[in-house]
């Protein structure tokens, strides 16, 4: 039997759009790195020309290298550098690429960075992840050339453009502090608390509040004001006092930032009680009844003789 291998595709991105895959002589690629800070791995490059001399090296099979057309007899290289260098150190005369637009300079920029983002084995053998400097090196370049205000908020927008605001040194704030200081701005120091510091702190500033409960939040939390709620009320129950809520925001480099959780988590709050209040008004009137629970069939023998299992509430 005939199986078709279709060849995989680069990684999608908004504003690029895929023209062609093909092979185009190795010459015409100019091999440019923008997106690094430091220039490509020996040992992988390496490592592929010993691939690619063995007949090891399936270009099908991994996401190809990224180029735009600059002319009819040119090529400047998005995504691949080790690559790249791999064929021409195996005196290759074509490469398998992905011959791609993109609807903007800035967006074929940032795709140079965010092509580079994964971090998985497969990825890895074809590429090396990205690492906090580069992604310095690639936001401070687009701010450059789009003339962008180097203010916090400006920087985490373009960070995450970027796709990297789930690395370690951007929830503390550091790769935020390294694009501002390439600019010569300085960012005031955002401190984060766990539960038993953020306590200690609290009992210093003050001391006669008797019953408190500790709650963390970020940005968009979902349940961390539903939590507050029901371990306040716990807390009553056990103690009878009136409950003070310490709270502590997580995950944000700006004064502006706090406060914009801040006032988000106790709009939270506000919500969820009007919604309990009227929620245990219309169930206790009757006004409101839930029907038995029916749970699907998952099992073997659930789903073979159809059953539905039904529990009253």
């Amino acid at each position: 039997m005939n199986m078709k291998f279709e060849p995989r595709q680069p990684i999608a991105y908004e504003g690029m759009t895929v023209v062609e895959l093909c092979y185009i002589p190795v010459d015409s690629i100019v091999g440019l790195n923008v997106a690094r800070t430091e220039d490509a791995d020996v040992k992988k490059i390496q490592a592929f020309s010993k691939l690619i001399k063995n007949g090891g090296y399936e270009p099908y099979y991994y996401e190809p290298p990224v180029v735009i057309k600059k002319d009819e007899d040119s090529y400047e290289l998005k995504n691949g550098y080790h690559r790249l260098r791999g064929h021409i150190e195996s005196d290759q005369d074509k490469m398998w690429v992905a011959i791609v637009k993109f609807d903007t300079r800035t967006n074929a920029d940032r795709y140079a960075s965010i092509a580079n983002m994964g971090e998985d084995d497969e990825t890895t053998f074809i590429k090396s992840p990205r690492t906090d400097k580069d992604v310095i090196k690639i936001c401070t370049k687009v701010m450059q050339d789009e003339n962008i205000e180097p203010t916090l908020d400006n920087v985490i927008e373009e960070l995450k453009k970027l796709k990297a605001t789930g690395r370690t040194n951007f929830k503390n704030g550091k790769i935020q502090k390294a694009v501002l200081k390439g600019f010569n701005v300085k960012v005031e120091t955002i401190t984060s608390y766990p539960e038993k510091s953020a306590m200690k702190l609290y009992r210093e500033i003050q001391p006669e509040v008797a019953t408190t409960v500790f709650q963390s939040t970020y940005y968009n939390a979902r349940e961390a004001h539903v939590r507050a709620i029901r371990n306040s009320y716990y807390r009553w129950v056990e103690t009878s006092n009136d409950i003070t809520i310490v709270a502590s925001v997580n995950h944000e480099s700006s004064s502006n930032g706090i406060n914009k959780v801040r006032k988000q988590f106790a709009s939270k709050m506000k919500k969820e009680i009007d919604f309990m209040c009227a929620f245990v008004d219309d169930y206790r009137s009757g006004d409101f009844k839930f029907n038995p629970i029916n749970f699907i069939p998952q099992s073997e023998t659930e789903v073979g003789n159809k059953e539905v299992l039904v529990e009253n509430v």
